[in-house]
Protein backbone atom coordinates (compact mmCIF):
# COMPACT_ATOMS: atom_id res chain seq x y z
CA UNK A 1 0.00 0.00 0.00
CA UNK A 2 1.31 3.26 -0.79
CA UNK A 3 0.28 6.35 0.16
CA UNK A 4 2.63 9.11 0.56
CA UNK A 5 2.08 9.30 4.36
CA UNK A 6 -1.55 9.07 5.07
CA UNK A 7 -2.42 5.31 5.45
CA UNK A 8 0.16 2.68 7.33
CA UNK A 9 0.39 -0.86 8.34
CA UNK A 10 0.41 -0.59 12.29
CA UNK A 11 3.41 -1.44 14.02
CA UNK A 12 3.97 0.48 17.27
CA UNK A 13 6.24 3.23 16.03
CA UNK A 14 4.45 5.22 13.90
CA UNK A 15 0.83 4.67 14.58
CA UNK A 16 -2.00 5.90 12.47
CA UNK A 17 -3.04 9.55 12.02
CA UNK A 18 -5.39 10.32 14.90
CA UNK A 19 -7.81 13.13 15.24
CA UNK A 20 -6.55 16.10 15.97
CA UNK A 21 -3.11 14.78 15.80
CA UNK A 22 -0.08 15.14 13.10
CA UNK A 23 -1.91 14.46 9.70
CA UNK A 24 0.50 12.28 8.23
CA UNK A 25 2.92 9.22 8.55
CA UNK A 26 6.11 10.70 10.12
CA UNK A 27 8.94 8.90 8.89
CA UNK A 28 7.65 9.61 5.12
CA UNK A 29 6.67 12.95 5.81
CA UNK A 30 8.44 16.13 4.12
CA UNK A 31 10.42 18.32 6.54
CA UNK A 32 8.34 21.62 5.37
CA UNK A 33 4.81 20.12 6.51
CA UNK A 34 6.66 19.09 9.94
CA UNK A 35 7.01 23.33 10.10
CA UNK A 36 3.66 23.42 9.37
CA UNK A 37 3.86 24.67 5.74
CA UNK A 38 1.79 23.94 3.22
CA UNK A 39 2.02 20.75 1.37
CA UNK A 40 3.06 21.04 -2.80
CA UNK A 41 4.29 18.47 -5.69
CA UNK A 42 7.48 18.18 -3.74
CA UNK A 43 6.54 17.08 -0.59
CA UNK A 44 4.85 14.00 -2.04
CA UNK A 45 8.15 14.12 -4.43
CA UNK A 46 10.22 13.93 -0.94
CA UNK A 47 7.58 10.69 0.45
CA UNK A 48 8.45 8.80 -2.99
CA UNK A 49 11.88 9.26 -2.18
CA UNK A 50 11.38 7.67 1.23
CA UNK A 51 9.21 4.65 -0.19
CA UNK A 52 12.04 4.53 -2.90
CA UNK A 53 14.86 4.40 -0.45
CA UNK A 54 13.24 1.69 1.56
CA UNK A 55 12.91 -0.09 -1.62
CA UNK A 56 16.60 0.19 -2.80
CA UNK A 57 18.41 -0.48 0.93
CA UNK A 58 15.42 -2.50 2.97
CA UNK A 59 15.66 0.21 5.48
CA UNK A 60 13.75 3.57 6.22
CA UNK A 61 15.85 6.91 5.93
CA UNK A 62 14.03 7.89 9.18
CA UNK A 63 14.02 5.79 11.99
CA UNK A 64 13.55 6.05 15.31
CA UNK A 65 11.83 4.41 18.42
CA UNK A 66 9.42 7.22 18.90
CA UNK A 67 7.50 9.49 17.03
CA UNK A 68 9.56 12.28 18.47
CA UNK A 69 12.82 10.36 17.40
CA UNK A 70 11.37 10.41 13.79
CA UNK A 71 10.29 13.87 13.41
CA UNK A 72 13.83 15.33 14.70
CA UNK A 73 15.16 12.37 12.18
CA UNK A 74 12.81 14.01 9.31
CA UNK A 75 14.06 17.42 9.75
CA UNK A 76 17.76 16.77 10.97
CA UNK A 77 19.02 13.48 9.69
CA UNK A 78 20.82 12.93 6.24
CA UNK A 79 20.82 9.49 5.61
CA UNK A 80 23.58 7.63 3.72
CA UNK A 81 22.95 7.77 0.11
CA UNK A 82 21.38 4.34 -1.21
CA UNK A 83 24.20 2.97 -3.02
CA UNK A 84 25.99 3.52 0.34
CA UNK A 85 23.93 1.31 2.13
CA UNK A 86 23.49 -1.52 -0.83
CA UNK A 87 25.91 -0.88 -3.41
CA UNK A 88 23.93 -2.91 -6.05
CA UNK A 89 22.03 0.20 -6.13
CA UNK A 90 22.90 1.94 -9.91
CA UNK A 91 24.79 5.63 -9.30
CA UNK A 92 21.98 7.41 -11.14
CA UNK A 93 18.81 6.04 -9.30
CA UNK A 94 20.78 6.62 -5.52
CA UNK A 95 21.92 10.06 -6.27
CA UNK A 96 17.80 10.63 -7.46
CA UNK A 97 16.39 9.11 -4.58
CA UNK A 98 19.20 11.87 -2.51
CA UNK A 99 17.62 14.38 -4.46
CA UNK A 100 14.17 13.48 -3.75
CA UNK A 101 15.15 13.31 0.49
CA UNK A 102 16.58 17.38 0.26
CA UNK A 103 15.76 18.55 3.02
CA UNK A 104 14.78 21.71 1.31
CA UNK A 105 12.14 22.00 -1.37
CA UNK A 106 14.16 24.05 -3.79
CA UNK A 107 16.86 20.68 -4.08
CA UNK A 108 14.06 18.17 -5.11
CA UNK A 109 12.93 17.64 -8.43
CA UNK A 110 9.95 20.02 -9.70
CA UNK A 111 7.81 17.63 -10.24
CA UNK A 112 6.71 14.23 -10.84
CA UNK A 113 7.64 14.06 -15.04
CA UNK A 114 10.55 15.25 -14.32
CA UNK A 115 11.09 11.86 -11.62
CA UNK A 116 9.63 9.76 -14.24
CA UNK A 117 12.15 11.07 -16.56
CA UNK A 118 15.24 10.15 -14.57
CA UNK A 119 13.87 6.63 -13.46
CA UNK A 120 13.42 5.51 -17.23
CA UNK A 121 17.16 6.28 -17.91
CA UNK A 122 18.21 5.13 -14.56
CA UNK A 123 18.96 1.26 -14.38
CA UNK A 124 17.56 -1.14 -12.00
CA UNK A 125 18.62 -1.94 -8.84
CA UNK A 126 19.90 -5.20 -7.45
CA UNK A 127 20.61 -6.94 -4.52
CA UNK A 128 24.06 -6.90 -3.65
CA UNK A 129 25.39 -10.00 -1.71
CA UNK A 130 27.91 -7.02 0.64
CA UNK A 131 24.46 -5.02 1.38
CA UNK A 132 22.25 -5.99 4.65
CA UNK A 133 18.75 -7.99 4.19
CA UNK A 134 16.37 -5.80 3.23
CA UNK A 135 13.83 -6.90 6.26
CA UNK A 136 14.48 -10.42 8.05
CA UNK A 137 15.52 -12.11 5.65
CA UNK A 138 17.53 -12.39 2.14
CA UNK A 139 15.31 -12.92 -0.48
CA UNK A 140 16.70 -13.39 -4.58
CA UNK A 141 17.77 -11.44 -6.26
CA UNK A 142 15.08 -11.43 -9.01
CA UNK A 143 12.29 -11.15 -6.61
CA UNK A 144 13.92 -7.75 -5.30
CA UNK A 145 14.45 -6.26 -8.91
CA UNK A 146 10.70 -7.44 -9.85
CA UNK A 147 9.61 -5.70 -6.44
CA UNK A 148 11.35 -2.61 -7.07
CA UNK A 149 10.29 -2.28 -10.73
CA UNK A 150 6.86 -2.41 -9.08
CA UNK A 151 6.76 -0.73 -6.39
CA UNK A 152 8.76 2.60 -8.67
CA UNK A 153 6.07 2.10 -11.40
CA UNK A 154 3.17 2.65 -8.88
CA UNK A 155 4.54 5.25 -7.23
CA UNK A 156 5.45 7.21 -10.29
CA UNK A 157 1.32 6.76 -11.94
CA UNK A 158 0.52 7.71 -8.24
CA UNK A 159 3.05 10.89 -8.63
CA UNK A 160 1.76 11.85 -12.11
CA UNK A 161 -1.76 11.94 -11.13
CA UNK A 162 -0.99 13.85 -8.08
CA UNK A 163 0.68 16.66 -10.10
CA UNK A 164 -2.19 16.72 -12.51
CA UNK A 165 -4.82 17.13 -9.83
CA UNK A 166 -2.66 19.42 -8.55
CA UNK A 167 -2.20 21.67 -11.64
CA UNK A 168 -5.72 22.18 -12.33
CA UNK A 169 -6.50 22.84 -8.60
CA UNK A 170 -3.91 25.61 -8.60
CA UNK A 171 -5.35 27.40 -11.60
CA UNK A 172 -9.00 27.09 -9.93
CA UNK A 173 -7.30 28.65 -6.49
CA UNK A 174 -5.76 31.31 -8.82
CA UNK A 175 -8.96 32.43 -9.87
CA UNK A 176 -10.52 32.48 -6.53
CA UNK A 177 -7.14 34.05 -4.63
CA UNK A 178 -7.11 37.47 -7.34
CA UNK A 179 -10.73 38.32 -6.70
CA UNK A 180 -9.96 37.44 -3.17
CA UNK A 181 -6.81 39.82 -2.67
CA UNK A 182 -8.30 43.03 -4.38
CA UNK A 183 -10.33 43.06 -1.08
CA UNK A 184 -7.69 41.49 1.10
CA UNK A 185 -4.97 44.62 0.49
CA UNK A 186 -6.97 47.12 1.81
CA UNK A 187 -7.76 45.76 4.34
CA UNK A 188 -4.23 44.62 5.44
CA UNK A 189 -3.03 48.12 4.81
CA UNK A 190 -5.47 49.79 7.12
CA UNK A 191 -4.59 46.78 9.94
CA UNK A 192 -1.03 47.32 9.55
CA UNK A 193 -1.47 51.58 9.82
CA UNK A 194 -3.70 50.66 12.86
CA UNK A 195 -1.01 47.96 14.63
CA UNK A 196 1.73 50.34 13.89
CA UNK A 197 -0.51 52.43 15.42
CA UNK A 198 -0.70 50.84 18.46
CA UNK A 199 2.73 49.60 18.51
CA UNK A 200 4.18 53.24 18.69
CA UNK A 201 1.36 53.76 21.65
CA UNK A 202 2.57 50.84 23.64
CA UNK A 203 6.53 51.60 23.03
CA UNK A 204 5.97 54.96 24.52
CA UNK A 205 4.12 53.95 27.69
CA UNK A 206 5.53 50.34 28.37
CA UNK A 207 9.40 49.17 29.43
CA UNK A 208 11.22 47.91 26.37
CA UNK A 209 11.31 43.76 26.37
CA UNK A 210 14.50 41.61 27.47
CA UNK A 211 16.72 41.12 24.95
CA UNK A 212 16.61 37.81 23.11
CA UNK A 213 16.64 35.78 19.98
CA UNK A 214 14.31 36.68 16.91
CA UNK A 215 14.94 33.33 14.97
CA UNK A 216 14.65 29.93 16.17
CA UNK A 217 18.21 28.13 15.83
CA UNK A 218 18.91 24.62 14.73
CA UNK A 219 22.18 22.42 15.17
CA UNK A 220 25.00 19.78 16.27
CA UNK A 221 28.29 19.61 17.57
CA UNK A 222 30.32 16.36 17.12
CA UNK A 223 34.12 15.19 17.61
CA UNK A 224 35.70 12.57 15.18
CA UNK A 225 38.09 10.14 16.41
CA UNK A 226 40.50 8.11 15.26
CA UNK A 227 43.61 5.79 16.45
CA UNK A 228 46.19 7.32 13.69
CA UNK A 229 46.06 9.82 11.06
CA UNK A 230 45.26 7.22 8.67
CA UNK A 231 42.28 5.13 10.53
CA UNK A 232 38.76 6.23 9.59
CA UNK A 233 37.37 8.92 11.88
CA UNK A 234 34.82 7.73 14.04
CA UNK A 235 31.28 9.06 15.70
CA UNK A 236 31.63 9.39 19.47
CA UNK A 237 28.42 6.75 19.39
CA UNK A 238 30.76 4.33 17.59
CA UNK A 239 31.43 1.22 19.15
CA UNK A 240 35.26 1.36 19.45
CA UNK A 241 35.66 5.10 19.60
CA UNK A 242 35.38 6.42 23.15
CA UNK A 243 37.33 6.81 25.71
CA UNK A 244 39.82 9.69 23.74
CA UNK A 245 43.07 8.51 24.23
CA UNK A 246 46.13 11.02 23.96
CA UNK A 247 47.52 10.98 20.89
CA UNK A 248 44.64 9.89 19.05
CA UNK A 249 43.84 12.62 16.28
CA UNK A 250 40.30 14.38 15.79
CA UNK A 251 38.35 16.64 14.25
CA UNK A 252 35.51 18.90 15.38
CA UNK A 253 32.15 19.54 13.03
CA UNK A 254 29.44 21.74 14.38
CA UNK A 255 26.51 23.45 12.19
CA UNK A 256 24.13 26.36 13.49
CA UNK A 257 20.81 27.36 10.91
CA UNK A 258 20.38 29.79 10.16
CA UNK A 259 24.30 31.70 10.45
CA UNK A 260 25.59 33.07 13.53
CA UNK A 261 28.27 34.48 14.99
CA UNK A 262 30.07 31.17 16.07
CA UNK A 263 31.85 30.58 19.44
CA UNK A 264 33.55 26.65 20.58
CA UNK A 265 35.16 25.81 23.49
CA UNK A 266 36.73 22.65 24.90
CA UNK A 267 36.21 22.32 29.09
CA UNK A 268 38.56 19.42 30.03
CA UNK A 269 38.98 17.76 33.24
CA UNK A 270 40.77 20.12 36.06
CA UNK A 271 38.87 23.49 34.43
CA UNK A 272 41.53 23.16 31.87
CA UNK A 273 39.82 25.18 28.91
CA UNK A 274 40.59 26.12 25.74
CA UNK A 275 39.21 28.42 23.07
CA UNK A 276 38.61 26.94 19.74
CA UNK A 277 36.68 28.95 17.47
CA UNK A 278 36.89 32.22 16.46
CA UNK A 279 40.16 32.33 18.64
CA UNK A 280 43.51 30.38 17.68
CA UNK A 281 43.45 27.43 19.46
CA UNK A 282 47.38 26.94 19.51
CA UNK A 283 47.59 30.95 20.87
CA UNK A 284 44.53 30.47 23.11
CA UNK A 285 42.61 33.53 24.90
CA UNK A 286 43.37 36.81 23.48
CA UNK A 287 43.50 35.66 19.80
CA UNK A 288 40.22 36.24 19.19
CA UNK A 289 40.13 38.77 15.87
CA UNK A 290 39.03 41.60 15.63
CA UNK A 291 36.61 41.01 12.73
CA UNK A 292 33.82 38.66 12.98
CA UNK A 293 31.51 37.05 10.57
CA UNK A 294 28.61 35.22 10.77
CA UNK A 295 28.61 31.36 9.84
CA UNK A 296 26.49 28.11 9.51
CA UNK A 297 29.35 25.49 9.52
CA UNK A 298 32.59 24.51 11.09
CA UNK A 299 34.88 21.73 10.44
CA UNK A 300 38.08 21.97 12.47
CA UNK A 301 40.94 21.87 11.34
CA UNK A 302 39.63 24.04 8.31
CA UNK A 303 41.85 21.79 6.24
CA UNK A 304 40.56 18.58 5.89
CA UNK A 305 44.02 16.68 5.21
CA UNK A 306 44.62 18.01 8.59
CA UNK A 307 43.37 16.39 12.32
CA UNK A 308 43.92 17.56 15.81
CA UNK A 309 46.01 15.34 18.02
CA UNK A 310 44.47 14.98 21.83
CA UNK A 311 46.72 16.00 23.86
CA UNK A 312 47.42 14.38 27.27
CA UNK A 313 45.16 15.70 30.57
CA UNK A 314 43.36 14.62 33.92
CA UNK A 315 40.80 11.51 32.94
CA UNK A 316 37.30 12.12 33.02
CA UNK A 317 34.70 14.13 31.00
CA UNK A 318 35.17 16.34 28.66
CA UNK A 319 32.90 18.51 26.65
CA UNK A 320 33.00 20.52 23.62
CA UNK A 321 30.47 23.77 24.01
CA UNK A 322 29.03 25.56 20.69
CA UNK A 323 26.85 28.58 21.03
CA UNK A 324 25.62 30.85 18.66
CA UNK A 325 24.47 34.53 19.10
CA UNK A 326 22.89 37.26 16.47
CA UNK A 327 25.42 39.50 17.49
CA UNK A 328 28.86 39.18 17.97
CA UNK A 329 30.24 38.85 21.76
CA UNK A 330 30.66 42.12 22.99
CA UNK A 331 32.36 41.10 26.45
CA UNK A 332 36.49 40.80 26.83
CA UNK A 333 37.79 37.79 26.86
CA UNK A 334 38.57 37.16 30.31
CA UNK A 335 35.13 37.46 30.99
CA UNK A 336 34.33 34.36 28.81
CA UNK A 337 37.15 32.43 30.24
CA UNK A 338 34.99 33.19 33.59
CA UNK A 339 31.94 31.81 32.24
CA UNK A 340 33.81 28.38 31.87
CA UNK A 341 36.52 27.94 34.71
CA UNK A 342 33.65 28.37 37.19
CA UNK A 343 32.19 25.30 36.31
CA UNK A 344 31.70 21.90 38.23
CA UNK A 345 33.84 18.86 37.56
CA UNK A 346 31.26 16.27 35.92
CA UNK A 347 31.36 13.36 37.36
CA UNK A 348 32.33 9.85 34.64
CA UNK A 349 28.67 8.29 35.30
CA UNK A 350 28.98 4.68 36.60
CA UNK A 351 32.82 4.37 36.15
CA UNK A 352 31.75 4.41 31.93
CA UNK A 353 34.18 5.55 29.31
CA UNK A 354 32.87 4.35 25.93
CA UNK A 355 29.53 6.58 26.15
CA UNK A 356 28.71 10.41 25.24
CA UNK A 357 25.87 12.84 25.82
CA UNK A 358 24.80 15.48 23.65
CA UNK A 359 22.51 18.73 24.70
CA UNK A 360 20.31 21.25 22.64
CA UNK A 361 20.10 24.66 24.30
CA UNK A 362 21.31 23.13 27.71
CA UNK A 363 18.68 19.67 27.81
CA UNK A 364 19.92 16.26 27.22
CA UNK A 365 19.43 15.70 22.96
CA UNK A 366 16.39 13.21 22.60
CA UNK A 367 17.68 12.20 19.09
CA UNK A 368 17.85 8.19 18.48
CA UNK A 369 21.12 8.54 16.51
CA UNK A 370 22.88 10.39 19.38
CA UNK A 371 24.67 7.88 21.67
CA UNK A 372 24.66 8.21 25.60
CA UNK A 373 25.92 7.05 29.03
CA UNK A 374 23.08 4.90 29.64
CA UNK A 375 22.30 4.78 33.32
CA UNK A 376 23.72 8.67 33.00
CA UNK A 377 23.88 11.10 36.55
CA UNK A 378 21.63 13.35 34.91
CA UNK A 379 21.06 15.52 37.66
CA UNK A 380 24.73 16.62 37.36
CA UNK A 381 24.81 16.74 33.86
CA UNK A 382 21.64 19.20 34.05
CA UNK A 383 23.17 21.08 36.94
CA UNK A 384 26.29 21.92 34.68
CA UNK A 385 24.08 22.82 31.81
CA UNK A 386 21.98 25.26 33.65
CA UNK A 387 25.34 27.00 35.60
CA UNK A 388 26.42 27.15 31.78
CA UNK A 389 23.33 28.68 31.04
CA UNK A 390 23.14 31.12 33.97
CA UNK A 391 27.12 32.39 33.15
CA UNK A 392 26.28 33.00 29.55
CA UNK A 393 23.36 35.45 30.82
CA UNK A 394 20.61 34.80 27.67
CA UNK A 395 23.73 36.25 25.49
CA UNK A 396 23.51 33.43 23.35
CA UNK A 397 20.55 32.62 20.95
CA UNK A 398 21.65 28.77 20.51
CA UNK A 399 23.53 26.42 22.48
CA UNK A 400 24.89 22.76 21.62
CA UNK A 401 27.19 20.64 23.56
CA UNK A 402 28.28 16.76 23.65
CA UNK A 403 30.18 15.85 26.62
CA UNK A 404 32.41 12.22 26.34
CA UNK A 405 35.02 10.55 28.39
CA UNK A 406 38.90 11.04 28.03
CA UNK A 407 41.41 8.72 29.48
CA UNK A 408 45.45 10.78 30.69
CA UNK A 409 47.49 11.17 33.35
CA UNK A 410 45.95 11.70 37.18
Amino acid sequence: MLDFGLARHDDGSDAVTQSGALTGTPAYMAPELLDGRPATVRSDLFALGAVLYECATGKRAFEGPTVTAILKAVTDHEPPAPVAVNPGVPAALSALVVRLLAKNPADRPASAPEVATALAGAPTATWHPDAPPPVDRVRPARQIRLGCVITISLCLLIGIGAAALLERESGRRAERAAAERRTAAEQARQEAERLAAEARRAALSSPSPPPGPSVRYRGRVDVKLARTKDDPLMRLNVAGALPMRPKDVFTIEGEVNPPAYLYLVWVDPGHDVTPVYPWDAAKGWGSRPAKEEPRSALRLPADVSKRYTAPTGRPGVATMVLFACEKPLAVPDAEIEGWFKDLPELPLPGGREDGAMWFDNYAAADDPLRGTFGEVDADAFGRWQGKLKKALGGRDAFQTAVSFARTGKK
